[in-house]
Order: C-alpha cells, then structure tokens, then sequence
C-alpha cells in the first residue's frame, strides 16, 4: 500500500508540475531550448579525444587541457553573472547573446585548427554555458511559486539527464557512418542548436521569462 500510494503521489506531482510548464507563458520554451542545448552539445565531450588527436594532431594532455579551459570558462561566466548585477530588461537580451554565441563556438571548435585556438573557443563557449546556467536557473526560480518549484526543476534535471546518454550513443553512430569527420559533426551541431535558438528566442513568451517581466499564472 505504500508503494501504490508513493507511485500515486508521483504521477499526481509529475503531472503538476507538466502543467505548471505547459501553462506558464515561454517556460516550456525554455525548457526546450534547455533540451537543445542539451542534446547537441554532449557529442563534444565524446568526440573530442578522436578530434585532438585526429584533426588537430596533438597529445592527448591536450584533450585534459581543453576540457579545463571549457570547464574554467564555465566557472568564470558562472561567477560573473552573480557578481555583477544586470537589470531585469538587459537579462533578455545577455541570454539570447549568450546562446547565439555559444552556437558559433560549437561551429568554432570544429574549425579550430590548432589547440590554442580550440582552447580559446572552448573558454570563451564555457563563459557563455555559466551564464546560460545561471539565468536559466534564477529564472525559474523567480517565475515559479514555491510549492511547485521542486517538482519544475525535477522535470528539467530528468529531461537534461535522459537526453544526455541518448545524444552520446547517437554521437558514436553519426562519427562511424561520416567516417570519424567530426568538424562536420561539430559543425552541424552548432548549425542545429543555432537555429533552434534564433527559432525560440523569436518567441515573445520566452523573451519576456528571460526579461524578467511578470506573467502570472492564477491556477496551476
């Protein structure tokens, strides 16, 4: 009985917490934009070994290195956007930059010739993933009620994590039937999660969410 009444007590959360996002103007965009994201950048941590040593002709030290620079730059764009303060309208137009830009870096990375551009890339992609993080989450923060809240930010780290092995396995396929061409991979990723942005970012709910502008929800 506990168990019925634990499996119960899930779905009825998990179907809240699905309408909560279907309801609330641009959150479901966000969380699709989330899921893009996602799903074409976890071939980049896949592939790269095969790219370092592969494309750019390197030490594999040098995969240790780049994945250092990308993780640096995620913690620098992470501690800046909580450091310095940004006015609710500008935060609309910092998040749509940053996703814009992290698409071209992915295309970038592809195109890097040598691994100190690769590194400069991948910083300065990282900046842009810390503050992507960093709105995002103060987002729905601010734009879900506290009894609901749990369950939103459930949805979205399950949905991150499902994608995530999916977009992997997929990464391995694709670099077998292009013959281990992963400029082309990389390049292809960045033009999809471009795209995708530029599609979303089009969208008035979403550019209000990122805003900060209120749109309320009377029942959830």
């Amino acid at each position: 009985e506990n168990w019925r009444a634990t499996v119960s007590s899930f779905k009825t959360e998990t179907a809240e917490g699905f309408h909560y996002i279907r309801v609330k103007p641009g959150l479901l965009d966000l969380f699709v934009m989330q899921g893009v994201i996602t799903f074409f950048i976890a071939p980049l941590g896949v592939l790269l070994p095969f790219f370092v040593e592969d494309t750019l002709h390197s030490t594999p030290k040098w995969y240790g290195f780049l994945m250092a620079g990308l993780a640096f730059g995620v913690t620098l764009g992470s501690v800046v956007s909580t450091v310095i303060k940004i006015a609710p309208a500008k935060k609309g137009k910092l998040g749509g930059s940053a996703l814009i830009l992290y698409s071209l870096c992915l295309i970038g990375v592809g195109y890097s010739q040598t691994v100190v551009t690769a590194l400069l890339v991948l910083m300065v992609m990282g900046v842009c993933s810390g503050l992507m993080y960093v709105l995002v989450n103060s987002v729905i923060q601010r734009s879900t009620p506290g009894e609901i809240r749990g369950r939103v930010f459930g949805l979205l780290t399950t949905a991150t994590f499902a994608l995530t092995p999916i977009s992997m396995g997929l990464a391995g396929i694709v670099a077998d039937l292009v013959n281990h061409d992963i400029t082309l991979i990389y390049t292809g990723c960045g033009i999809c999660t471009l795209i995708a942005t530029l599609m979303l970012l089009l969208r008035e709910g979403l550019h209000q969410l990122l805003s900060g502008d209120d749109y309320s929800v009377n029942s959830v």
